[in-house]
């Protein structure tokens, strides 16, 4: 279901909490990072994964977390990449 929703939606990475899912994912979906949020209060857990959908994207969404990281994410984020 969740394969066939991102090529429905064009997707070229995902973002979203692991216990929602089973944690059979898509062997082609690449863990890129994680963020884990120290006072949830509002989100779904405070763990957050993000997957590019092929090894491709992996790179690219890497530098885009990374930027975004410097520029904006607050510091009390927990970030750990896997790539």
């Amino acid at each position: 279901y969740l394969q066939e929703l991102v090529q429905k939606k064009n997707a070229s990475v995902i973002m979203m909490f692991d216990s929602w899912f089973d944690e059979e994912l898509p062997s082609k979906w690449f863990k890129v990072a994680t963020w884990q949020l120290p006072y949830n209060v509002i989100a779904g857990d405070d763990l957050v994964s993000f997957y590019a959908i092929d090894e491709s994207k992996a790179d690219s969404l890497k530098i885009n977390l990374l930027e975004y990281q410097q520029q904006r994410l607050p510091r009390e984020v927990k970030v750990e990449y896997l790539r």
